[in-house]
C-alpha cells in the first residue's frame, strides 16, 4: 500500500491548515514511536501557523481612529457648512469671502471619503492653505479661525494616532513562509510513514496510511467541487456581462460598420469599475476589439495600449479582486508550489 498523492498548493488557507492538523493526529493516534519522534517540528509549525491565522482582523485601536476620524470629518462639515451659509449672507463681502475659501477648498476634493492617510494629507494641506496670507483677510471676514483651528486639532489628534499605532505589536508574520515550513515538515512525516512501511511494515502503519488515504480521497473530491463551484460563477458572471452589453451592440455596429449581430462578447475583461473593459470579436474580421461603457450608455472603443493590465484572475469574468484573507480561503502559498509526496510501494 502506498499514500495517495496530494497537491496541497491547491489547498485554500484553512483547509491547508486543518489538513496539516490531520496529518498531525493521524500519526499521533498511530502510537508508532519510530513516528513519533519526527512530529515535534510539525506540532510547531502548526503552532506558529495557528497563531498567525487566529491574529485579530482589525488593528488594535482601531476603534478608537474610527471615532478620531470621525471627529475631523465633522469638523470638516461644519466648516464647509459655514461657508455654505456665508455664500448666501446679504452683506456682499462675506459672500465674497465665502466664494474665495470655498475655491481653495475646491483644491482637497474628497476629503471625508479619502482613505486615511489620503485624508490627513488633505487637511494638513487645506490647512495651511487656510492659514495663509492669501486668505487671512477672508478668514477674518467670517470669523472661521476657531472653525479652522478645530479641524486642524481633530486632524493632528487622528494622525499622532494613526501614527502611534504601529509603534507596538508583534512582528507581521509571512504566512506564506509559515505554510512552506509546515509543508516541510509534513513531508519528513510521510517520507518516516513511507520508510516505515518499507522496512518495518506493521498493521498500525497499515491502518496510518489507510485512514490518510481515505482523508485525501475526500479533499480530491472538495477539490473538484471547488473547481465546478468556481466554473460555474465565471459562467453566470459572464453570462451577466454579455446581457448588460447586448443592448449597446446595436450603436456600437453603427459605429463600426457592422451589424448588431456581428458583434459577441468573448468573455474576457479586464480592469474593474468604469475602467473595466471588455474584449469583442467581430464576425469576418480578424482583430477583436476591446471597449468600456461609456456613462452607462454606450460602449467605446479602448485602444490596446489603454488597457488595463491582465491578469489571469481577471479573465473570463473572474471577480476582479480576489485576494481575500488567509483565514477566508486564500491560498497565500500556491505560487511558491507546495510539495506533493508521491511515495513508491
Amino acid at each position: 500500500m502506498k499514500l495517495t498523492a496530494l497537491d496541497r498548493s491547491k489547498l485554500p488557507g484553512m483547509e491547508h491548515y486543518q489538513y496539516a492538523g490531520h496529518v498531525l493526529r493521524m500519526c499521533k493516534e498511530a502510537g508508532v514511536e519510530k513516528l513519533t519522534a519526527v512530529l515535534k517540528p510539525l506540532e510547531d509549525a502548526l503552532n506558529r501557523e495557528d497563531e498567525a491565522l487566529n491574529r485579530p482582523r482589525s488593528k488594535e485601536g482601531s476603534k478608537e481612529l474610527d471615532t478620531l476620524d470621525s471627529v475631523r470629518d465633522t469638523a470638516y462639515r461644519a466648516l464647509m457648512k459655514a461657508l455654505e451659509a456665508a455664500e448666501l449672507s446679504a452683506d456682499a463681502d462675506e459672500a465674497k469671502a465665502a466664494e474665495k475659501l470655498k475655491d481653495v477648498m475646491k483644491r482637497y476634493p474628497g476629503v471625508v471619503r479619502a482613505n486615511y492617510d489620503r485624508e490627513t494629507g488633505l487637511i494638513l494641506n487645506l490647512v495651511t492653505d487656510l492659514k495663509s496670507a492669501e486668505c487671512t483677510a477672508a478668514v477674518t471676514k467670517l470669523k472661521l479661525a476657531a472653525a479652522i483651528t478645530r479641524l486642524e486639532t481633530a486632524n493632528t489628534a487622528f494622525g499622532d494616532s494613526y501614527h502611534n499605532r504601529y509603534k507596538s505589536g508583534r512582528a507581521v508574520d509571512d504566512l506564506k513562509e509559515l505554510r512552506v515550513a509546515t509543508d516541510d515538515a509534513i513531508d519528513k512525516v510521510l517520507l518516516r510513514v513511507v520508510a516505515l512501511n518499507e522496512l518495518d511494515p506493521s498493521e498500525a502503519i497499515t491502518a496510518l496510511i489507510q485512514h490518510y488515504n481515505n482523508y485525501v480521497h475526500d479533499r480530491h473530491t472538495v477539490m473538484k467541487q471547488h473547481k465546478n463551484s468556481t466554473a460555474h460563477e465565471n459562467a453566470v458572471r459572464v453570462e451577466q456581462q454579455r446581457q448588460m452589453l447586448l443592448p449597446m451592440f446595436d450603436a456600437l455596429g453603427k459605429t463600426l460598420g457592422v451589424a448588431a449581430e456581428a458583434v459577441h462578447y468573448s468573455g474576457e475583461s479586464r480592469g474593474s469599475g468604469a475602467k473595466k473593459c471588455y474584449r469583442l470579436t467581430i464576425d469576418g474580421r480578424a482583430n477583436d476589439v476591446w471597449v468600456k461603457v461609456f456613462r452607462k450608455k454606450k460602449l467605446v472603443e479602448v485602444a490596446e495600449k489603454d488597457l488595463p493590465k491582465a491578469s489571469s484572475n481577471k479573465k473570463h469574468g473572474a471577480a476582479d479582486n480576489s485576494h481575500g484573507s488567509h483565514a477566508n480561503g486564500e491560498n497565500p502559498s500556491a505560487e511558491h508550489g507546495s510539495a506533493t509526496v508521491t511515495p513508491k510501494p
